[in-house]
């Protein structure tokens, strides 16, 4: 598994190269965080959003190119961490969810693991999961967390209030429209869908629910 990962990783890192417009996120963060500081800057995010970013300069990461690499790095660590989620769900071996998640960065580009969309989409695809393992305090917790960073995960809450099992849940979060559409806890990481906003405000990203 840990193969096949690291080849679609290091394609999705080497498409930074003819793509390095996929920073321009990381870069507007940067620029906004260092001039105005975590209380002031990106108003149009989530706070925990804001703080989740802020994190690598409130460790000492220095502006540029360094906290480029931090953030690019936690992305990857997480995405690395739900991958292995996967694996061990589908009791270690490959699974058609696992395959989807793989095919992610190199379908969709290094912009996956440019954007914080992707610590959202793993903590709601978590959530599911949770949920279909009676984790019911679980599935919470990671719905809270992917719904404080991003608002679409709240897409996936009404299945935390039916009660019975996956498959009667299954039925209210199938039918919800937007880029959370979670078809079954095997193929959950349908939920991740690329979210790009053209829009620019203040020579950043507009934000995006």
């Amino acid at each position: 598994m840990w193969g096949w990962y690291l080849a679609s990783r290091v394609v999705g890192v080497l498409l930074l190269l003819p793509e390095s417009g996929a920073l321009s996120d990381i870069s507007y963060f940067d620029r906004m965080l260092a001039r105005q500081g975590l209380a002031k800057a990106l108003p149009e995010y989530p706070w925990p959003a804001v703080a989740l970013l802020d994190l690598p300069l409130q460790a000492g990461v220095s502006s540029g190119l360094p906290y480029y690499i931090a953030t690019t790095a936690f992305f990857l660590a997480v995405d690395a961490a739900f991958a292995f989620f996967l694996w061990r769900a589908a009791g270690g071996r490959m699974s058609r969810g696992l395959v989807v998640w793989l095919a992610l960065v190199p379908v969709l580009g290094p912009v996956v693991f440019t954007r914080f969309d992707h610590i959202a989409a793993a903590a709601a695809a978590a959530a599911l999961f949770a949920l279909a393992a009676s984790r019911p305090f679980l599935a919470g917790g990671l719905a809270a967390i992917g719904c404080g960073i991003k608002l679409w995960p709240v897409l996936g809450v009404p299945a935390l209030l039916v009660p019975g099992g996956w498959r009667e849940r299954r039925g209210v979060v199938r039918p919800a429209p937007g880029p959370a559409r979670a078809e079954s806890a095997r193929t959950v990481s349908r939920l991740r869908r690329r979210l790009c906003d053209p829009g620019r405000a203040d020579g950043g990203p507009r934000a995006s629910p």
